[in-house]
C-alpha cells in the first residue's frame, strides 16, 4: 500500500509540474508584465470613474466600459470556449469603521461596482498600488490557457476638500486568465482580469 500511494504521489508531482512545464521563463515573465499592466489600467479608470469634478457622466461611463473590457466575459456572464457559462467576475470591497476598527467586505458583480462608484461621496480620491506585485499558482486550465493570481498592496484616500475623511490600505488577489490567440497567423497572449478579492485591510 505504501509503495502505491508513494507512486501516486510521484504520478501527482509530475502531473503538476507538466501543467505549467510547456511555458518558458521568458513566456511567464512576459505574461506577469502584462498581468501588471492590466491592474495598473484598472486602477487609473477607477481613478477617473471617481472623481467629482473635471469629468461628466459621459467620460465616466467611457472608463466604465474600458475598464470591463479588461476583465473576462467584459465584465459579464461569458460562454468559454467549451461551451460553458461562467459567472460575471465579482470585486470585493472592504472598508474600515473608524469607530470600531471593525472591517466590513462587501461583493458586486464587477459592472456594478464601477457603477457605483460614480456616487461615492468623496470630492477627490487618491488610489495608488505598491510598485511591488506578486503572482502565484501559476496552472494550466486548458489547452493554451492559464490562469494565475496577482497580489498587490492598494493604497486609498477619499477627500472632502482638502481635508482626508477616509484612508485604508488593502491587500488585493485578482484572478489573471492568460489565454494564446492566434490573429491572423500572428501568435500572441492575451491577459483578462478575473475575480478580485480583499485580503487584508488595515
Amino acid at each position: 500500500m505504501k509503495r502505491i500511494l508513494s507512486l501516486l504521489t510521484v504520478l501527482l508531482c509530475v502531473w503538476a509540474n507538466a501543467q505549467t512545464s510547456d511555458l518558458t521563463k521568458d513566456v511567464e515573465e512576459t505574461l506577469k508584465q502584462q498581468a501588471k499592466v492590466k491592474v495598473d489600467e484598472l486602477t487609473n479608470h477607477i481613478s477617473f470613474i471617481m472623481q467629482k469634478s473635471g469629468y461628466d457622466d459621459e467620460i465616466k461611463d467611457f472608463h466604465i466600459q474600458a475598464a470591463l473590457n479588461l476583465f473576462m466575459g467584459k465584465g459579464k456572464s461569458y460562454s468559454d470556449k467549451y461551451g460553458n457559462v461562467q459567472p460575471a467576475p465579482r470585486m470585493q470591497v472592504s472598508s474600515i469603521n473608524r469607530t470600531t476598527g471593525e472591517v466590513s467586505i462587501r461583493d458586486f458583480p464587477v459592472s456594478t461596482y464601477l457603477s457605483n462608484l460614480k456616487y461615492l461621496s468623496y470630492d477627490q480620491v487618491e488610489i495608488t498600488n505598491s510598485k511591488s506585485t506578486f503572482i502565484d499558482n501559476l496552472h494550466k486550465v486548458g489547452e493554451d490557457e492559464y490562469e494565475a493570481v496577482l497580489s498587490w498592496v492598494q493604497i486609498f484616500i477619499g477627500k472632502k476638500g482638502d481635508m482626508v475623511i477616509y484612508k485604508d490600505k488593502t491587500k488585493k488577489n485578482i484572478v489573471v486568465r492568460m489565454q494564446k490567440k492566434n490573429y491572423g497567423g500572428i501568435v500572441r497572449w492575451d491577459v483578462l482580469l478575473g475575480d478580485t478579492t480583499a485580503a487584508v485591510t488595515e
